[in-house]
């Protein structure tokens, strides 16, 4: 008789990713002139700016910060958004 079990070989073992590292933050700010959407991505421990810019409505900035992340190939429910 032969012995059919599977050994643990190293490999065949992968280490999986668990997430995307990256992070994308959306603050909206109301100010005299409208609203106020600043866009940054966290990556790799650096926090860069993607957009800053001053819109009409909330709404306006609202869809900026989503053309923002589309851009950036970040799902929109993962974006941080922050409001005052």
């Amino acid at each position: 008789m032969t012995d059919t079990k599977l050994e643990k070989r190293e490999e065949y073992t992968v280490r999986l990713s668990v997430g995307d590292p990256r992070s994308i933050r959306a603050a909206i700010i109301k100010v005299a002139d409208g609203h106020a959407v600043t866009v940054s991505m966290r990556e790799a421990r650096r926090t860069r700016l993607l957009v800053e810019r001053t819109v009409d409505s909330y709404a306006a900035a609202e869809a900026v910060a989503k053309a923002c992340a589309t851009r950036n190939s970040f799902p929109w429910y993962k974006v941080e958004v922050v409001w005052e």
